[in-house]
């Protein structure tokens, strides 16, 4: 199964209480919008919109939106999830070799992990990781999109935004 990330766009974006909040689950901040255009093999085409927790991982809110807009000459458009863990996530973002080898990072280097307290509360996280073969988890251009509520990678990856559209 190929997925592609096909055109994207980012808004400046404030909540107003989404349904999880008024269920009593504390999400941050949102503090940015992005909106990704997918395409998988069969032609068939869907879109994807991101809240994203600018406050609480300004780093990888920004690395996320540069990517997204191309700011640097590079992104996310044209590359594939690269693997898919059947009722549990999505990985993608490998903007360099589209298999989970590698990533590259628009703030001109990888970062560090910034904020590890975020849970994966509902499905549809998002979170950042760092590479497969780099034992200190720098973060570069990889991320991932949960499918259930997983305390799996609770204080080991970057949670940074949740899936409020597609």
């Amino acid at each position: 199964l190929s997925i592609s990330f096909l055109m994207l766009s980012v808004a400046l974006y404030f909540a107003t209480g989404s349904l999880e909040e008024r269920k009593n689950i504390k999400h941050p901040t949102i503090t940015d919008k992005v909106t990704m255009k997918i395409a998988v093999e069969d032609g068939k085409t869907g879109q994807l919109v991101f809240g994203l927790y600018g406050q609480a991982c300004p780093l990888t809110v920004e690395n996320f939106i540069k990517l997204s807009t191309h700011e640097k000459g590079y992104g996310y458009k044209g590359s594939k999830f690269f693997m898919i863990f059947q009722r549990h996530m999505i990985m993608g973002g490998d903007i360099v070799n589209n298999n989970g080898t590698s990533g590259r990072s628009a703030l001109d280097e990888p970062f560090e992990n910034e904020n590890l307290k975020l849970k994966h509360l509902v499905p549809g996280t998002l979170a950042s990781i760092g590479l497969k073969n780099n034992s200190d988890s720098k973060k570069t251009s990889q991320f991932y999109i949960t499918f259930d509520q997983t305390s799996a990678f609770d204080g080991a990856a970057v949670v940074f935004g949740r899936v409020i559209k597609g």
